[in-house]
């Protein structure tokens, strides 16, 4: 499982959203996202896989970065300022290959 996530800009909130890919259930995810609501769903045309976006609101960065280290697998944030896209790696877990 991959996930990536960003800063949603909702009104001034602190919505972030995340992308999960090559997870192996949809089972799977409802446990990990049991807090979070579905944005939306995709699928990857080239590699087969299906998306699926999750979105929720946090009371500040620092409740939000509690949750993301605690994500059991590969999480990264990508992060905008000025232009420029900076990717932060939340969590130590390798990308699994499947």
């Amino acid at each position: 499982m991959i996930a990536t996530a960003w800063k949603f800009n909702d009104d001034g909130k602190r919505t972030y959203r995340i992308q999960v890919e090559r997870f192996k259930s949809k089972k799977e995810l409802r446990e990990l996202f049991a807090d979070w609501g579905e944005a939306g769903t995709g699928w990857h045309t080239k590699q087969n896989y299906r998306i699926c976006l999750f979105q929720r609101e946090f009371n500040n960065e620092d409740e939000w970065l509690t949750w993301a280290r605690k994500f059991p697998f590969y999480l990264a944030e990508v992060k905008e300022r000025a232009g420029v896209v900076k990717v932060i790696q939340l969590t130590n877990r390798k990308v699994e290959n499947d």
